[in-house]
């Protein structure tokens, strides 16, 4: 009898597969997983990382504009009562007697004298401004020296000659500076080095706010214990922004041309070729255009008068150095385009109902 061998495979477990050699799987081989490849690995870290980047990018951006925010909200005040006391002292100074010394100091080999005491109304409410408005310890503590070691209160010496006896701002006319002294007398008087130049300005500017003019004064409390610290310890207090950095107070800012290319006035208008609304009839621009010498003798302590084709259109500017804590302006506020000026917050930019940054 014939008998044939069954040679059917087994029947295989279920959900088993066979392995290379055409057997089936022992359950040991079947315990074993395949793992990532290091391709796999790097991929997966990769994306992670990548989403990481973007999450943090995004976090740093919002603290960014909350900063940029915080620190336009507490310039407005400051802006509002600057400008206010600003138009204070142009309307107090227009209405006072302008010192003979004045008359005498700008006609001082000027080929056309002036006649009609314009000029002079203008070079006085110039020097008021420059005496309410400190921006150095050394303008503040200049003016107390014996004799007056600064411009417009030093008098007449060998290097020059033509001041007026007393100074252009008389004695007996000065108002401010032995307060502004007496309050900043500790950081004048530090030991210390130097404090830079937007450190004093900062805080001449605290300073120089809170007289009672017309009614108005600013008490540093009401912008907020944050934003008024003294960042370099020589006992004067200054306005930091949100980064903790003293803003910047620019008090003639000639220098930027953003600034001057805001003159909302219409091109080829007077307004527009005498932007300096101190000075809207340009009494300044011919002083200097007759060739009179003290005009320059005025641009060089005072302000720049024009840019030889119109007056500065200027306003009393407050500048936070932004995020990066780098001013990178000239003492004109001239923005020489660096890298440093690009996250800048200006005052003046509120004042056209934009964001100052």
């Amino acid at each position: 009898m014939f008998i044939m061998r069954n040679h059917c495979r087994p029947h295989a477990p279920r959900g088993a597969n066979l392995t290379a050699e055409g057997t089936f799987p022992t359950r040991s081989m079947r315990s074993i997983r395949r793992g990532f490849t290091l391709v796999e690995l790097l991929v997966v870290i990769g994306i992670l990382a990548v989403l990481a980047a973007l999450t943090v990018g995004a976090v740093f951006k919002v603290q960014g504009v909350q900063q940029a925010n915080q620190t336009l909200d507490m310039m407005r005040p400051i802006d509002k009562a600057l400008a206010q006391h600003w138009s204070q002292v142009i309307t107090e100074a227009k209405k006072e007697t302008v010192p003979q010394s004045i008359y005498t100091w700008i006609n001082n080999g000027d080929p056309k004298p002036d006649a009609t005491g314009q000029l002079a109304r203008v070079v006085w409410v110039k020097l008021r401004l420059m005496e309410a408005f400190p921006v150095s310890y050394a303008e503040v503590a200049g003016s107390q020296q014996v004799p007056p070691t600064f411009f417009p209160y030093e008098e007449p010496s060998v290097t020059k000659p033509t001041l007026p006896p007393g100074g252009l701002i008389p004695r007996n006319m000065r108002k401010y500076m032995s307060l502004y002294y007496s309050a900043l007398k500790a950081g004048i008087q530090s030991p210390s080095p130097p404090q830079k130049p937007e450190t004093q300005s900062s805080a001449c500017l605290l300073v120089a706010l809170q007289p009672n003019r017309g009614g108005m004064s600013l008490n540093p409390d009401t912008v907020g214990p944050s934003f008024v610290q003294d960042t370099d310890a020589d006992g004067n207090k200054e306005y930091v922004d949100s980064y903790i950095v003293p803003l910047t107070f620019f008090r003639f800012p000639t220098g930027n041309a953003e600034l001057h290319n805001s003159n909302p006035a219409a091109p080829g208008s007077k307004a527009k070729k005498y932007g300096d609304y101190v000075d809207a009839d340009g009494h300044l621009v011919r002083w200097k255009l007759r060739g009179a010498p003290n005009a320059i003798v005025f641009e060089t302590n005072v302000h720049k008068i024009d840019n030889g084709i119109e007056a500065f259109y200027q306003l009393p500017t407050l500048v936070s150095s932004g995020y990066n804590g780098k001013l990178g302006l000239g003492a004109d506020m001239a923005d020489p385009g660096n890298n440093d000026t690009f996250d800048n917050i200006y005052s003046f930019r509120l004042r056209f109902g934009a964001k100052g940054n």
